[in-house]
């Protein structure tokens, strides 16, 4: 499973806070989201506002466990405007055997038009 995590009101709290908080709120997340994930899950910023973590032993029956420890998550961190929005998608995918880059891209456009 690719698990995609959209930070969508990130800028918006860099640009009011500053950045010595933004850090402090993503270094809040890191920490969070390392205690949620397996030695096996692979975590990475594919943008400023997209963390995208490969989970190649999650199967999709256990998406809505992970939905509620995402939620749950949430609710931890220290900041009232925090909104953590998350995607998923099974792998092995069909589209892949095209192009990685235009799946990617499209993956990335599904999660901006949920805002």
């Amino acid at each position: 499973m690719l698990l995609g995590l959209h930070l969508p009101s990130l800028d918006d709290y860099g640009k009011q806070y500053g950045d010595a908080r933004l850090f402090a709120l993503m270094d809040q997340l890191t920490t969070r989201l390392g205690g949620l994930f397996r030695d096996t899950d692979i975590c990475c910023q594919y943008r400023q506002d997209v963390l995208l973590v490969l989970m190649p032993n999650t199967k999709e029956s256990s998406l809505a466990v992970l939905r509620s420890k995402l939620k749950e998550l949430s609710g931890l961190i220290d900041e009232e405007d925090f909104v953590l929005n998350a995607f998923a998608w099974t792998l092995p995918n069909k589209e892949l055997d095209a192009d990685i880059d235009i799946w990617l891209e499209n993956i990335t456009g599904e999660i901006y038009a949920a805002r």
